[in-house]
Parts: C-alpha cells; structure tokens; sequence
C-alpha cells in the first residue's frame, strides 16, 4: 500500500507484565519518539495506554504522522513499513543494563490519507525531458512520470477499499461497496491524468511556437536595422 507523505497511522503494541518496570513509559516514548524521527522521519504526534499501572500487562496506543512518501502499487507495504520501524524502535529502547521492555504483538493501520509532498502528488525523478522546449523533444510530464503517478494516485485510491475490508470484513457491504467506488475513481483518475498530461504538454508546445516566432521576427529586424547602413550607402555609390 502506498503511503504518501503527511499521512496519519495508528500503531497499537501488546506489552506482557512488568514491561515497564526499570522504565516510565513516558521515558520509553520520549526515546521511541526521537528514534522514529531521526531514522524514519514519523513523528508521534500522541500516544496513550491500557496498562494496569507500571507493572501491568496491557496496550500502548500511537499515534504517528510519516513525513516520507512510503510504498508503492506493487508489493512494498507502505503501512507494514511503518509498523516494522515503530516495532524497531521499541527494540532500540535504552533500560541501562536492565530488561527492555517485552513487546509481544503489534498492529498499524492508516487512519488518513494526506496529499503527498512535491505539489500534491508523488515526487518525480529528474528527467532533462522536463528541461528541454518541445521543439528538441522536451515534455513538462514525460510518460514515465505520468506512468508513475498514475500508480501511485490509483494506490491512494485502493487503500480506502482495503481499509474498509479491514474494518468491516472483506465480503461486507461496506468493503464491497467501496471497492466499487475505488473501481470507478481509479478510471476516471486515469482519465484525468492523461487528460491534464496532453494539456499540459500542447500549453508548453503552443508557447515554445511564440518564442520561435519571436524569435525569427527579432531576427529579421536585427538583420534590417546592420542591413540599413549598407543599403544607404549602396544608394549613395550609385548617385
């Protein structure tokens, strides 16, 4: 599942008895939060607990916001990352010597899709494509880039369906009904992409056409005005 830059997930740990004994939770969090953002870029924007007191078994609650685009259409899990970082940092908690704390199962979802960073939409490798007028074969949205964001925009797209089977079953009403909706969104997103590709590139071929033509008139006015001086003294020799 992709996950694009700015959204939100839930992280959820089951912890055993006495995990939080040579450490507060709230000293485990300060370390979980600072290990996260400085190896991950997710930040924990919240976080609460089920614990039966210090010693008690029970589940901590997560909240986290990815600052990285994570994930594709294919088979990297976006969400399933996220929960390996998280589960990661617990692993890294420093007790001095003592036991860390023993976490025994954990679960991730995405709560909600935020628009990714680089003007709303995944971020494109740099092409010379993109740099080019198009009169030498340049093109503001390559196929390639249009390729790629097509993928990932119809990924966002799916990920609402998966999530409602997740939360509901995945023979519900509710999942299949939003798989039908995801189904329709996902064509006329396409639709639209290539629709705003084509226009995009004819708006840049259009104005590449003004620059030639100004750029021949400009020529042809230079030529006239070092020309001017020739012919007037062409005229003068024949007098």
């Amino acid at each position: 599942m992709f996950v694009p830059s700015g959204s939100f997930l839930t992280w959820v740990g089951q912890f055993a008895a006495w995990s939080f004994d040579t450490i507060s939770l709230d000293d485990a969090m300060a370390q979980v939060s600072a290990y996260l953002k400085n190896n991950y870029n997710i930040v924990v924007t919240d976080y609460n607990d089920t614990l039966a007191g210090s010693l008690g078994a029970g589940t901590v609650t997560v909240s986290l916001q990815s600052n990285l685009d994570r994930g594709d259409s294919g088979a990297d899990d976006g969400v399933a990352d996220i929960k390996s970082n998280v589960d990661d940092a617990f692993a890294h908690i420093n007790t001095f010597g003592y036991t860390p704390p023993n976490l025994t199962g954990s679960s991730c979802n995405l709560t909600a899709t935020q628009p990714s960073d680089g003007g709303g939409g995944p971020t494109y490798k740099f092409s010379i494509q993109n740099l080019l007028p198009s009169l030498l074969g340049g093109s503001p949205v390559t196929a390639d880039q249009q390729a790629q964001y097509t993928a990932q925009g119809q990924a966002q797209i799916n990920s609402v369906a998966t999530n409602a089977a997740a939360a509901s079953g995945a023979n519900s009403t509710a999942a299949q009904t939003a798989r039908a909706a995801a189904a329709q969104q996902a064509t006329a997103f396409v639709t639209d992409e290539a629709r705003l590709a084509a226009a995009q590139n004819k708006a840049a071929a259009s104005s590449d056409q003004w620059i030639l033509y100004g750029l021949i008139a400009a020529g042809v006015l230079v030529a006239a005005v070092v020309a001017l001086p020739y012919i007037a003294a062409a005229r003068g020799v024949t007098r």
